[in-house]
């Protein structure tokens, strides 16, 4: 999932405000909707970081298969626990997780103007990612369960590291596992209707996108 994300992670961002700044939106949109631009994109940058992953990975398993008699890796082998439930679950943590990722970096980049405005503001989506490490001795210990595990579990950008790491461990029960997959799955579709609206009203705006907290006109005459 981190190199996912370091990889793929400022494309994603860069995806649709690229489009943006050279002007190349206007023209796109005259061809498709909005949302089926988004979500080809997203389809597409999600496709490319698996195959980039199995890329990287497929060899590197082979070869531990290949040799794994051999002496220096055969002890490595033996520290891990092959246990196909916490695969099978963390896979599935993975997919959606990355789902949602990518989505709120293609959100970020819907709102902003150019590539420059975008890379500044990504850092917020990013801390998510790595606040999950400062807490890390509360999520791979068993006698740590405690309110910040929750928060850190259930707070949608933390979420998929936190989630993992506690499954990886054995310290996320079934129900949990379940929850949290749900969770994320629900919130990548709101960000990826999020990022269709964004990008419907913002394909041609070439300013920063400030949202207005401010109390509505209508409000205030009621």
């Amino acid at each position: 999932f981190y190199v996912l994300i370091c990889v793929f992670g400022n494309r994603l961002t860069m995806s649709l405000v690229e489009e943006k700044e050279n002007r190349i939106s206007e023209m796109i949109l005259t061809a498709v909707s909005a949302k089926e631009l988004v979500i080809g994109k997203l389809l597409s940058l999600i496709t490319l970081g698996f195959i980039q992953i199995a890329v990287f990975s497929i060899p590197v398993v082979a070869v531990a298969i290949i040799y794994r008699d051999n002496p220096m890796v055969a002890p490595i082998l033996a520290t891990i626990d092959w246990d196909p439930i916490r695969i099978l679950g963390n896979v599935c943590l993975l997919l959606v997780s990355y789902f949602l990722f990518a989505g709120a970096c293609t959100l970020v980049g819907s709102l902003m103007p150019t590539a420059r405005d975008a890379s500044q503001y990504i850092g917020i989506v990013m801390i998510g990612v790595v606040l999950p490490l400062f807490f890390m001795n509360n999520l791979i210990s068993s006698g740590s369960v405690n309110m910040v595990t929750y928060i850190l579990s259930y707070f949608p950008l933390s979420s998929p590291i936190a989630l993992m790491l506690r499954n990886a461990f054995g310290n996320l029960p079934a129900w949990e596992l379940v929850l949290g997959i749900a969770e994320l799955g629900l919130a990548s579709a709101f960000v990826l209707r999020m990022t269709v609206k964004s990008f419907q009203k913002n394909a041609i705006n070439f300013s920063v996108v400030k949202p207005k907290l401010g109390i509505r006109k209508s409000w205030k005459k009621a």
